[in-house]
């Protein structure tokens, strides 16, 4: 319970300054940003799944942390502004034998501990099945390796018609971000 004793004082009202004082923001945008090291906890994320790392890989590793972070918190949060969740989709684009998997492997550890490893799937099976996920968990988290050989498939199967299951999956995706 709070109690105020009076012990700050008393204020005259010769003392009130009628004008409004202008208050100064600072906003994110007024200094200079390094997108490879964000602030706050996402830079503390970043730095850990960089860390994990033989050799460093920032960009994927941001990429990997927006990532975490969205799929975590945007179910629960959204923007002040307009009332946008956070959805992202990243896709991390890198040479054979660079270091791909280690990022990968940091993503899928930040959602095990988060509790979520249920909604966190490896690969497009079919437009059903990515509904049922969606209905079944409210979110999927899609972690696909090697997506440029999954991508051919779809495309593949809109032109010769043989996998008919694959032919909408890539409109549900647009559709449900």
């Amino acid at each position: 319970t709070f109690v105020y004793d009076g012990s700050l004082g008393m204020i005259d009202d010769d003392q009130i300054d009628d004008e409004p004082k202008k208050i100064l923001e600072k906003h994110l945008l007024d200094e200079p940003v390094d997108v490879r090291r964000p602030p706050d906890f996402l830079g503390e994320l970043t730095q850990w799944i960089n860390d994990q790392c033989l050799y460093p890989r920032e960009n994927l590793a941001v990429a990997a942390a927006l990532c975490a972070v969205s799929s975590l918190a945007g179910m629960r949060y959204t923007d002040g502004l307009d009332g946008m969740s956070a959805n992202i989709i990243a896709f991390g684009v890198a040479g054979s034998g660079t270091g791909k998997e280690q990022i990968l492997q940091s993503y899928l550890s930040i959602i095990k501990t988060a509790g979520v490893q249920a909604a966190l799937h490896g690969g497009f099976k079919s437009e059903q099945e990515v509904m049922r996920n969606l209905i079944r968990h409210q979110a999927a988290f899609y972690c696909i390796d090697e997506l440029g050989i999954t991508l051919s498939k779809l495309q593949n199967a809109s032109k010769k018609g043989g996998a008919s299951y694959l032919e909408g999956i890539v409109g549900l995706v647009m559709s449900v971000y």
